[in-house]
């Protein structure tokens, strides 16, 4: 299993970690910008379960209010958007 750590920034502008074991992470870039983890409907669950948002948002097809200030795999950065 490798770790993926995902921080992000709520619209309030609260900075969380999601913290995930994963098999394969080949296409964690992809699945994190364009894919299932990419829209606020996924990564509010991530911010509701740490407890700094109090309500999941809905999915909307513009840019995420939820931002992916960076993306880590095991200690090795593969995104950073600070």
């Amino acid at each position: 299993m490798r770790e993926v750590i995902a921080t992000l920034e709520t619209p309030s502008g609260k900075i969380f970690r999601h913290v995930q074991n994963m098999e394969t992470t080949d296409h964690v870039g992809f699945l994190w910008t364009e894919g299932n983890f990419g829209c606020d409907c996924n990564r509010s669950i991530f911010a509701v379960e740490t407890g700094v948002m109090e309500d999941e948002l809905d999915c909307n097809t513009e840019e995420p209010s939820i931002k992916l200030l960076s993306l880590t795999v095991d200690n090795e950065e593969v995104l950073n958007h600070e």
